[in-house]
């Protein structure tokens, strides 16, 4: 079979059984939407092997969604008869060879989007729902220069008393630490985390001692028994915000 990029039956790709990506139904049916309104617009890597068949390195959802809309052909790149070790490599660096979002400029081409197209066709299509959707423009509506000149002039520091220094328990720090970046996640409409509720201060803190040890959180609140491993004194200026 030709190497390179080809037009091969459909019937003809079978996913693989070593793929690392995880499923997520909400996001194959987006694919899906997706594909049904633009059609495939991005190949499928994949490598001959013994059977006759091509396996898929690279697009195994594609494979699924295509197979869902019941396609015929698929437009894919043959990489050949290649070992399963090099076809391993090559799912990782085409997969994971990604750059980030500039999220203030994702906002801005959102909103230019919305003049034209309604948002509850978009989150049919897009991998945000309507809540990331809005929270990316207001990013961009947000004026950061302003803020933050706002925020400096501001120079005057606060009064030490304050502020209560306490010691608690680096189990119930990382437990802390882990909800705080749940709620970035959610707040800045990152989907690398799997976040689909609202997240409020309240259900933040509820969540971190939900997880935490009896004796630890008996340790913080009484300051009696419970963990010897402490983390550094928690205050204003190393707080975890």
């Amino acid at each position: 079979m030709e190497k390179g990029f080809v037009e091969i039956p459909l019937s003809s790709c079978v996913e693989c059984d070593w793929n690392y990506k995880t499923d997520n139904e909400e996001l194959v049916e987006k694919l899906v939407a997706n594909m049904k309104r633009n059609g495939q617009v991005e190949n499928i890597i994949v490598r001959e092997i013994e059977t006759g068949f091509f396996e898929v390195v690279n697009g195994n959802h594609r494979l699924k969604a295509m197979q869902a809309l019941k396609f015929d052909k698929a437009y894919v790149f043959n990489v050949g008869n290649i070992s399963l070790q090099a076809a391993q490599r090559l799912a990782i660096e085409t997969n994971e060879t990604k750059f980030a979002s500039d999220p203030v400029k994702l906002g801005g081409l959102l909103s230019e989007i919305i003049g034209e197209f309604e948002i509850n066709d978009l989150i049919l299509t897009m991998p945000y729902d309507e809540l990331e959707i809005n929270n990316y423009m207001s990013m961009n509506e947000f004026d950061w220069d302003k803020e933050l000149e706002k925020n400096t002039d501001n120079t005057e520091p606060l009064p030490s008393e304050d502020f209560e220094s306490i010691r608690i328990p680096e189990s119930l720090v990382e437990l802390f630490n882990s909800q705080m970046e749940r709620a970035r996640n959610h707040l800045i409409a990152h989907r690398q985390a799997e976040v689909t509720d609202d997240v409020s201060p309240f259900e933040l803190i509820l969540a971190t001692f939900a997880g935490a040890p009896d004796a630890d959180i008996k340790s913080t609140l009484t300051g009696e028994g419970g963990s010897d491993r402490h983390s550094d004194e928690l205050t204003h200026e190393n707080a975890p915000l």
